[in-house]
């Protein structure tokens, strides 16, 4: 997402203000006994209208949320807070409408003035600035909670919501990100996850005329479920909107500190999470022995891919007959 902040207060009144002084310099008023209500009135309009076109599209660029893919919907729910924030949209709104009514009848005082009463005219002008001002200054709190949620909406990942999504699983030092990188053939891309302190690496392929987005989820998916917080437990939610396929990668020479058998009941953890197709990856095949390769063929119930250093993958393959993809 890319949700723009809005000036504090201060630097609003500010903006608004300096942006008034170059559009007054170029106004041209002919009759001079009329110059210092003209300028009033057009004070009055172009410091109002930069005020009401800064809250208007502020409001009118926050996404639907209705409309949003579900994965980002979660992400957004579970990331900031909704309702406070519709609230400080709301407020908004409600200020904007003030500003308006305001200017409106404050420009109208000054049309009903003689033309020679220039310094009432002046006088009114700077009432509406004051008033102006205090309305701006209550929305302090409103802008700060407006742009809180729009720092981190900022922070989402860029996922490519057309494409095809494999995930990645299996505890840490099993070999998701070598795989990532041999399948995808390119160095991943790496993206803050707001959930956590963690970040995805994300990664792409083609297959037929189709792009597959392969996404590696360190810190949510590579431990126990007890061992998971609740903002974690809402991004594993999140993700099974994307997910066409799982990969889970096993290691079974246990190098990376986990034995087979916690690498298979994490497994069947994940089963219960993500309602999607898996392969199971048996990696580091390279070296390990024959015998726990085959435990671990035995063991893990599924599709399974062995993977390795200078093997031939057979991964990319399965991932394609997997989510549908036929072989062009």
């Amino acid at each position: 997402m890319n949700q723009a902040f809005l000036p504090e207060p201060q630097e609003l009144m500010k903006i608004a203000l300096s942006r008034a002084r170059k559009q007054v310099a170029g106004v041209k008023v002919v009759d001079k006994k009329k110059l210092q209500t003209t300028l009033a009135i057009k004070r009055i309009e172009f410091v109002s209208r930069t005020i009401e076109a800064k809250l208007t599209k502020t409001v009118k660029d926050f996404p639907d949320v209705s409309q949003l893919h579900a994965f980002e919907r979660e992400l957004l729910e579970a990331t900031i807070d909704l309702d406070k924030t519709k609230q400080a949209l709301g407020h908004f709104t409600s200020a904007r409408r003030v500003i308006h009514e305001i200017q409106r009848q404050e420009i109208k005082r000054v049309q009903r003035l003689h033309k020679t009463q220039g310094k009432k005219a002046e006088i009114i002008q700077k009432s509406f600035i004051g008033r102006l001002s205090s309305i701006v200054k209550k929305l302090k709190a409103s802008i700060e909670i407006y742009n809180e949620a729009a720092r981190r909406m900022n922070e989402f990942p860029s996922i490519d919501y057309t494409a095809k999504t494999v995930i990645l699983a299996g505890f840490p030092n099993t070999g998701k990100t070598t795989i990532l990188g041999r399948i995808t053939k390119s160095k991943p891309r790496i993206a803050e996850y707001p959930f956590t302190t963690q970040k995805l690496q994300i990664g792409y392929f083609e297959a037929g005329y189709e792009k597959i987005q392969v996404i590696d989820t360190p810190g949510l998916l590579d431990r126990p479920i007890e061992k998971r917080n609740n903002i974690e437990k809402k991004a594993i939610a999140a993700l099974t909107h994307l997910a066409n396929a799982i990969v889970f990668v096993t290691d079974p020479t246990e190098t990376s500190g986990y034995n087979l058998e916690e690498q298979l009941n994490l497994l069947e953890e994940i089963k219960k999470i993500i309602k999607a197709p898996i392969i199971i990856a048996i990696n580091k095949a390279d070296i390990a022995t024959k015998e726990q390769i085959e435990k671990a063929k035995q063991a893990a119930r599924g599709e399974i891919a062995l993977e390795g250093e200078g093997m031939e993958s057979t991964l990319k393959q399965k991932i394609q007959e997997k989510i549908g993809i036929k072989k062009v």
